[in-house]
């Protein structure tokens, strides 16, 4: 793998704090086969990959086949399964943004990958632009879709209060600065706007079984890694309300799965998939392996 320099944060993003406990110790199985361990600020709750590599070396831990939203792969079993699963999860994503937000306007997805999604809402009537960083798949998203997608930066770029809905997909795990993206929502959407966020939940029940080996904390290429808890203060911290949350019911199956393959463990699939439907049961309404949280601005008084 390229060299990458590798820094240690010496205060929370979110409060400033300086006091963190080791919760987990995670290995990138991805890459580099190293162990990145995971902290929570004893001030906030806020957990972090930390250390972890600088911001500019990120991109080194994404260069692997095995990125799936990158790459569109079909190869090996797995990715056989999520690219089936994927077809049926896009149409829920978009029946979840038309709930709660059922008039079609304009919609920005942050990390749209290949423009899989953003393809669906398109052809759904709605005004569609996304950002993704990664130059292949944004070249597979306007090439086959022919969508408008550019570089992560040129989103701080968009005129203030021009959007009606803002969708990230496993994305804000991998978001180094929390703080300017969170500005970034409030600032581009309008005030009737909806901001819809999925990410791990790492007090799940696969999460707590699998514990260093589960799969979703994803090391270094997650920053960040949230519970309900440390979610709504991110959402209070920046004007926005939780009005929602809901289960991602075939992430709890396919992180199992993964997880089983980072212990080595034969069977995975039927293992795997035993797991994650335990997992599903014990989560009841909103304590899945992934959760989808609906976020609203406060309203003035």
């Amino acid at each position: 793998m390229k060299p990458y320099q590798e820094i240690e944060i010496t205060a929370c993003s979110f409060c400033g704090g300086n006091d963190f406990e080791t919760i987990a110790k995670p290995k990138d199985f991805r890459v580099s086969q190293k162990v990145f361990p995971v902290v929570r600020c004893r001030s906030c709750n806020h957990v972090f990959t930390n250390p972890r590599p600088a911001d500019a070396d990120l991109g080194v831990f994404y260069e692997s086949e095995d990125y799936i939203s990158h790459t569109n792969s079909s190869k090996g079993l797995f990715n056989k399964a999520y690219q089936i699963v994927r077809k049926f999860a896009l149409q829920q994503k978009r029946k979840l943004v038309e709930k709660h937000h059922p008039s079609k306007g304009a919609l920005l997805d942050i990390g749209c990958g290949t423009g899989d999604f953003l393809n669906v809402m398109k052809n759904a009537g709605w005004q569609v632009s996304g950002v993704e960083e990664s130059v292949v798949a944004r070249q597979q998203a306007v090439d086959r879709f022919h969508l408008d997608v550019v570089p992560g930066q040129s989103v701080f770029e968009k005129e203030p209060q021009s959007l009606d809905v803002i969708t990230l997909w496993h994305v804000l795990e991998h978001l180094p600065n929390l703080n300017a993206y969170f500005e970034l929502f409030q600032r581009l959407l309008k005030p009737s706007g909806l901001l819809m966020i999925a990410v791990p939940n790492h007090e799940s029940f696969d999460a707590q079984f699998y514990k260093d080996d589960w799969a979703a904390w994803d090391v270094p290429i997650h920053v960040s890694h949230f519970s309900k808890t440390s979610l709504h203060n991110w959402a209070d911290k920046y004007g926005f309300e939780v009005s929602a949350i809901q289960n991602m019911p075939f992430d709890s199956f396919y992180v199992s799965m993964l997880s089983e393959k980072n212990r080595k463990n034969t069977l995975t699939m039927p293992r795997g998939f035993n797991l994650g439907l335990v997992s599903n049961i014990r989560a009841k309404q909103n304590n899945a392996s992934s959760l989808i949280y609906i976020l609203k601005k406060k309203q003035q008084v």
